[in-house]
């Protein structure tokens, strides 16, 4: 019982260790989200609820102060669907790049599809 014990333990703290390290700036992490919210599964457990709006907001935040400071140039009518289908088809694009922060590709995304004209 007590070697049942210790294995149980060893593999507790080997999983906790492994989801500690996990990068959740990262885009690998943020994009699991933004796919869940443009593909619309019948059916969402609150984690997938939590990763789509965790990817709204930061594409919405992005596209927001980015705006505000005329880095970028979006149109008024643009939708934040339509934001994150720019930052979901830039970042899918060069896959080798998830490891990035997703906030930088967010930028860099929706820098690409609305510049401002000078």
């Amino acid at each position: 019982m007590r070697r049942r014990s210790m294995i149980c333990l060893m593999f507790l703290l080997c999983t906790a260790n492994a989801q500690a390290q996990e990068d959740t700036h990262s885009a690998n992490y943020v994009m699991t989200g933004c796919h869940i919210f443009l593909d619309q599964p019948e059916s969402v457990t609150p984690l997938d609820a939590f990763l789509s709006g965790n990817c709204v907001g930061l594409v919405v935040g992005v596209k927001a102060m980015a705006g505000a400071t005329h880095l970028i140039c979006v149109p008024d009518q643009s939708t934040s669907t339509q934001a994150v289908k720019v930052v979901v088809r830039y970042i899918d694009a060069p896959p080798g790049r998830t490891h990035e922060p997703f906030v930088r590709l967010a930028f860099d995304a929706m820098h690409a599809a609305w510049p401002c004209k000078k």
